[in-house]
């Protein structure tokens, strides 16, 4: 592995942890209800998708005991995993309240 790879290695699992990031083209200033359902999709789908994979995380943990492997899967995939699916709840949440809001009339 080069350094080239190491770095943008690295940077991916920053970027995955950062609660506050957004996808490309995900504009939290729009108030267009298509926008908000398309992005309840994208969100729904992708917590879906991880949290398949928190649940396959889970059962491996059950065959590695007290295991280098057992710490690392225990110390960062599944810290990862969780806190991207607490990341896509909220933003989950936040395109739910814009749908409702623009549903309301209460959009700006």
């Amino acid at each position: 592995m080069n350094e080239q790879t190491v770095t943008r290695d690295e940077r991916a699992g920053e970027e995955a942890a950062d609660p506050n990031r957004l996808l490309p083209d995900e504009d939290p200033s729009s108030h267009d209800p298509d926008d908000a359902r398309h992005w309840l999709e994208v969100y729904d789908e992708l917590l879906d998708f991880k949290r398949k994979m928190l649940t396959i995380a889970e059962e491996a943990l059950d065959g590695m005991r007290d295991k280098p492997a057992r710490r690392e899967v225990v110390d960062t995939d599944r810290r990862v995993l969780r806190a991207e699916c607490d990341r896509f709840e909220k933003r989950l949440a936040f395109w739910r309240n814009r749908l409702a809001a623009a549903r309301d009339g209460k959009g700006p």
